[in-house]
């Protein structure tokens, strides 16, 4: 081979070293798989999940808890799930964990649960990411989620979430509520209780809360009707707006402005 062909083959190769690239990976392989526990001598249900979405119903008179999981992986990617229901004590307790790592297209790898529980069930969820619905739940639910929309309707005890960030609605809640957000709306009807809103950034509304209502605000549009207790607000900016309460107390409204109405008790107002 002469100089010149060798010069030709070498640039070729180096013509051909500056295209490769790592392929991104695709989560385009799905299966499903069904779990099953008698809830006899249980009182709790405690579930570790990672990504992909959570849907949690509550059925009176039903004796177990069932748990349809569709799974979204890699193909050949299959051992690197994990989705158990077992007994802990008097507890139960669901895991569903999928490896994430990677550089993937479009959608990363999940497991979308839909988790079907006797009503009466105390339910403590910790979550990393991916929406939540949990719906008639005849007990208390703690919720602490790293990212994701947040939905509970109807839920007759104490309402517990410690969120990241995503939409936060709550509907029909049967006892005291306290919520602490990154970042995120907040919408609240109906809460026969005290509650507690602890947020950094998104725009609050609340309405129909029986007991007293206290609210720690880092910025974001605020509105608060129909509060039989006192309405206590720390805020750092963005309109408030607080219509038809037992009483109110701005302690700091930072900027934006202040819509007062129909307030029955001592309004103070520290500016």
């Amino acid at each position: 081979m002469n100089k010149t062909m060798l010069i030709g083959a070498a640039a070729a190769m180096l013509t051909t070293g500056c295209v490769i690239a790592i392929n991104p990976s695709y989560a385009d392989q799905h299966s499903q798989q069904s779990l099953s526990l008698s809830t006899q001598s249980l009182n709790q249900l405690m579930i570790d999940a990672g990504a992909g979405s959570l849907s949690v119903y509550g059925q009176t008179g039903l004796d177990e808890i069932t748990v349809e999981a569709d799974i979204y992986h890699e193909k050949g990617a299959e051992h690197k799930v994990e989705l158990s229901l077992k007994k802990k004590g008097k507890a139960a307790e669901l895991i569903s964990r999928i490896d994430t790592m990677g550089n993937w297209q479009g959608q990363s790898p999940r497991i979308d649960l839909v988790v079907n529980v006797p009503a009466k069930l105390l339910l403590d969820i910790e979550d990393g990411s991916g929406a939540i619905v949990v719906r008639d739940i005849d007990n208390a639910v703690s919720i602490d989620d790293g990212s994701g929309s947040i939905e509970l309707v109807n839920v007759s005890g104490e309402v517990r979430i410690n969120d990241g960030s995503g939409k936060i609605e709550l509907a029909n809640v049967g006892n005291s509520v306290d919520i602490k957000d990154g970042s995120g709306s907040i919408d609240i009807n109906e809460v026969n209780g005290d509650l507690a809103i602890d947020d950094s950034s998104g725009s609050i509304e609340v309405a129909q809360v029986s007991g007293n209502t206290d609210i720690e605000d880092g910025s974001g549009s605020l509105t608060v009707h129909d509060v039989g207790g006192v309405v206590t607000i720390d805020d750092g900016s963005g309109s408030i707006e607080v219509k038809r309460a037992g009483g109110l107390n701005i302690i700091s409204d930072g900027s934006g402005g202040v819509t007062i109405k129909d307030v029955k008790g001592q309004v103070a107002v520290n500016d």
